[in-house]
């Protein structure tokens, strides 16, 4: 399911995991993906469907439900740079 914040933000929910997010932040044709949950995939599709270059990923801690979806992700996009906390 994805929900619309506005036009730059868009939300992927993973029903299967408490809801978990995954969030594209998007400027021009390029975004910043924040959390790999499983909607990782639903976030790809969204992505290539309109065109948009996934060039980084935050993650924002590293409980497994924010890191699902990172094998899908980097096989769509290879050359992600990825961030996450120590």
């Amino acid at each position: 399911m994805m929900n619309n914040f506005n036009q730059n933000i868009k939300q992927f929910i993973d029903p299967n995991i408490n809801n978990q997010g995954t969030y594209l932040i998007i400027k021009n044709q390029e975004a910043v993906l924040v959390d790999a949950s499983h909607a990782v995939v639903e976030a790809i599709k969204y992505a290539t469907k309109n065109k948009l270059t996934i060039i980084s990923l935050i993650i924002t801690h590293g409980h497994f439900d924010h890191i699902l979806g990172i094998d899908q992700l980097l096989i769509a996009f290879p050359e992600i740079t990825i961030y996450i906390n120590q």
